[in-house]
């Protein structure tokens, strides 16, 4: 807060009135804020101070302590950043746990979307909570990594939700999607891969950095999507000028007339989903809605799912390596002949997944795996 400031302590008295926040040097009240819905109202100076007893109405959950700030201000979002009167804004105090109460849901009266967008396209905050049922009417695509949802077993629903376009399976409500670069190096191997070899030989070892991320993939042979190896890998030893070592094991060995194609990627990382139950809308591809999907991630893991009436796989990946699927569920979901839909999860060209303790009751598909390796299945029925 860049020094000791001063607040305003609510006596009985004044909890379900309004609250005089004081200024950062303790001197003179700078104007009277009882809930968040207030604060538009309040004047203020850098460093002044504020404590509310809720968003709407005292005791609501949306209560908490909001610091003036003039210069530079973040943009207005009706939660952790809300106007002042004139100029400036009053922005949250957290420490980077921030919950939906704070921008006024209390229910799924009021659609979530734009408190969504706001907490996690927010660094400061590393996690996000719910504290009642949530709906939501679009779908998201978020590039953030480093940051934990727990949904506190709430219901998410999708009431008039925004059509997806055609055939796509990662139009859901919550998509994390890395980026590929579009730095690329392509080149034939002129030697043998053999089976388990891990040193790849490439045109110039220059183009790659140790911990970096690639999407390598090999020359497709016959048919239109197979090919014999496409993994989202890290680079863990440049070997020579000509060869690095990756963090994954061929599965057979790679003729040398064969091409491979390396494309720097910027994988979202080290993002958990939990404790959520979600029940979809629609019946077919356009108005469907499913929760979750990934592509391009690290250490992207799905703990305690529960969802029933999806039109799309409940947990839909590509291109993840590193993460975990465990204890979810999947009933009565809205098709189980249209291909790729009615699946509880489906995994395209991932490299070591662990999905464990989940079950489906009426679908097409528990557990799906394209082209992926070295993943692990348990007790799943």
């Amino acid at each position: 807060l860049g020094g000791v400031a001063a607040v305003a302590v609510q006596t009985p008295a004044q909890a379900a009135g309004p609250v005089a926040p004081m200024s950062s040097s303790g001197s003179k009240d700078v104007g009277n804020a009882g809930l968040a819905t207030d604060l538009p109202s309040l004047k203020g100076k850098a460093g002044d101070l504020v404590r509310t007893s809720g968003y709407a109405a005292p005791g609501d959950g949306g209560h908490g302590l909001y610091r003036f700030v003039k210069k530079d201000a973040p943009a207005v979002n009706g939660g952790t950043v809300i106007a002042a009167r004139k100029e400036g804004a009053w922005v949250l105090v957290h420490h980077g746990v921030v919950d939906f109460r704070a921008f006024g849901i209390m229910d799924a009266s009021v659609n979530a979307d734009d408190a969504l967008d706001a907490m996690v396209n927010d660094p400061s905050i590393h996690r996000v909570e719910a504290h009642s049922d949530l709906n939501f009417v679009r779908r998201h695509i978020f590039r953030r990594s480093g940051i934990a949802f727990d949904f506190g077993n709430h219901l998410m629903t999708t009431v008039g939700i925004e059509n997806a376009g055609k055939d796509d399976p990662f139009a859901a409500v919550m998509f994390f999607q890395g980026e590929v670069t579009g730095a690329a190096q392509e080149a034939r191997l002129n030697e043998v891969v053999p089976d388990l070899g891990d040193v790849f030989p490439v045109a110039d070892s220059s183009f790659f950095t140790v911990g970096d991320w690639y999407a390598a993939e090999v020359n497709a042979l016959a048919g239109r999507w197979e090919r014999e190896l496409q993994r989202l890998v890290q680079v863990t030893q440049i070997v020579d000028g000509t060869h690095i070592r990756i963090n994954y094991k061929n599965g057979w060995p790679l003729a040398a007339d064969r091409t491979m194609t390396w494309r720097h990627v910027l994988p979202v990382q080290d993002v958990t989903v939990s404790n959520l139950k979600f029940l979809g809308t629609g019946t077919d591809e356009y108005t469907g809605s499913h929760p979750l999907a990934f592509e391009y991630a690290v250490r992207c893991d799905v703990d305690h799912i529960d969802g029933t009436g999806t039109f799309w796989p409940l947990i839909q990946r590509r291109w993840n390596t590193y993460y975990s699927t465990v204890s979810c569920t999947l009933k009565n979901p809205t098709s189980v002949t249209w291909g790729g839909a009615g699946y509880l999860t489906q995994q395209i060209y991932c490299l070591y997944g662990y999905v464990a303790n989940c079950h489906t009751a009426n679908a097409r598909h528990l557990n799906d795996f394209t082209a992926s390796a070295y993943c692990l299945v348990e007790n799943c029925h």
